[in-house]
């Protein structure tokens, strides 16, 4: 048996939100949430002057973009992708990637997110870094023509075929999936073969979807219908289809999507930055399962959670109204909503679940006074001001260090990384 007492948090943010509170840990699981008896000589965390949160999730991340952070700016989506960023992703090596990768942990921890979503290439080396952390991850490797990882489509979905077929269920913290990169890039032969290949194993399924108006109008142009409902027909929308952007749906796209409890992953800021436009997702999210996600260091340009959701928050009620995207809903959508997709990350505090906890300290300036513990977290915190970070009740960052590996190593290699890949020759 293995113990951990979070103790005297002013704040412990579950379903309800108590106070002057502590969380016991035994082997992975949260045995209770209050007050009570422990045994002695257990490990400690003083969570007092603290809030104690679920550990975040990170909906929608390429982790290894780490090192193209800045590399464009004041481009369009496609500008940005076929001028910049797949350029410089052809000089990415499989190394390369785990050190990025690696880079992109320490900032997810920093952040306080114990959880994340990944549809990226090089998926074993984003695997082996999330283990290293000490994190979880479910990870959909990419499937596109000319990747950089396996250049033909066939290739690349062998590659996918064989990271699923060596890594699923094989790690408690690495959970398997697959990612046809977009409707615009993957042909009506490979969605279809990538949908049985996915529905045989249980897969999830991780798809770009409706990002610019372009993406809908070519899809028009030479299919004759929406993004979504080209994959309603080929039968790849389901209950495991996550849905990145979905910037822009038609009524009857929110219809399909609702219809097959798809879920859909949100993320402003990549979609402001890149002028894609806004979903308009306080109109379908009591329809449909929504989680926010920062998207890649490419096009954010951070991996801050907390940001995302402020960005969210402030974008739907300029859209709708102040009522819109209220205070403890909003929290779900980096919390427990990702319960829903059956991996082991719950981000619930109570007793039987795993142990995925933040700890928020409250003593600065800007996180002070407290008259809305969910209100100081969404609207006042950075996603840095996060102290501790636990995952499955083992402490990945304690003090604003990170426990696993040497931070400032990784740091200075993915420094190199990005100085080789920005080389002219």
């Amino acid at each position: 048996m293995s113990g951990l007492l979070v103790e005297n948090a002013d704040f412990v943010v579950g379903e309800k939100v108590l106070r002057d509170a502590s969380v016991y840990i035994e082997d992975g699981k949260i045995l209770w949430v209050g007050k009570g008896e422990v045994p002695s000589g257990i490990e400690k965390i003083d969570a007092r002057k603290c809030a104690v949160l679920p550990a975040l999730v990170n909906a929608h991340t390429h982790l290894p973009e780490t090192v193209l952070r800045g590399l464009c700016d004041d481009h369009n989506l496609q500008e940005w992708l076929n001028d910049y960023i797949w350029p410089a992703e052809n000089k990415l090596k499989a190394e390369d990637a785990r050190i990025a990768a690696l880079l992109g942990c320490a900032e997810l921890i920093h952040n306080g997110i114990g959880f994340f979503v990944d549809q990226y290439f090089y998926a074993k080396e984003i695997a082996e870094s999330a283990v290293t952390a000490g994190i979880k991850a479910l990870l959909c490797p990419s499937v596109f023509d000319n990747c950089p990882e396996g250049k033909g489509i066939e290739n690349q979905f062998a590659i996918a075929r064989n990271f699923v077929q060596e890594w699923q269920g094989k790690h408690e913290r690495i959970f398997t999936g697959i990612g046809p990169h977009a409707p615009y890039t993957v042909s009506d032969e490979y969605l279809t073969r990538i949908a049985e290949f996915a529905g045989a194993r249980g897969l999830h399924i991780h798809i770009h979807l409706s990002e610019t108006e372009w993406e809908n109008t070519e899809s028009q142009r030479k299919f004759g219908e929406t993004p979504a409902e080209r994959l309603h027909r080929i039968g790849l929308l389901g209950e495991k289809t996550l849905l990145a952007h979905c910037v822009h749906l038609s009524q009857k796209d929110v219809k399909l999507i609702a219809s097959a409890k798809s879920t859909i992953l949100h993320c402003p800021q990549s979609n402001l930055k890149l002028s894609s436009g806004i979903a308009k997702v306080e109109s379908f999210r009591n329809s449909i399962n929504v989680l926010v996600g920062t998207d890649g260091n490419a096009s954010n340009n951070n991996l801050d959670v907390l940001e995302e959701l402020r960005t969210a928050c402030m974008l739907q009620k300029y859209l709708f109204g102040p009522e819109a995207m209220p205070l403890s809903s909003a929290f779900r959508m980096i919390s427990s909503n990702a319960g829903l997709l059956g991996c082991s990350y719950r981000g619930l505090i109570a007793p039987g679940m795993p142990a995925d906890l933040a700890v928020l300290p409250l003593s600065k300036s800007h996180l002070q006074p407290v008259h809305d513990i969910h209100s100081n977290i969404i609207y006042s915190a950075n996603g840095t001001d996060m102290r501790d970070l636990i995952v499955d009740g083992k402490v990945v960052m304690r003090d604003y260090k990170i426990v696993a590996f040497d931070e400032r190593r990784v740091i200075e290699e993915a420094g190199r990384v990005a100085e080789r890949i920005l080389e002219k020759k």
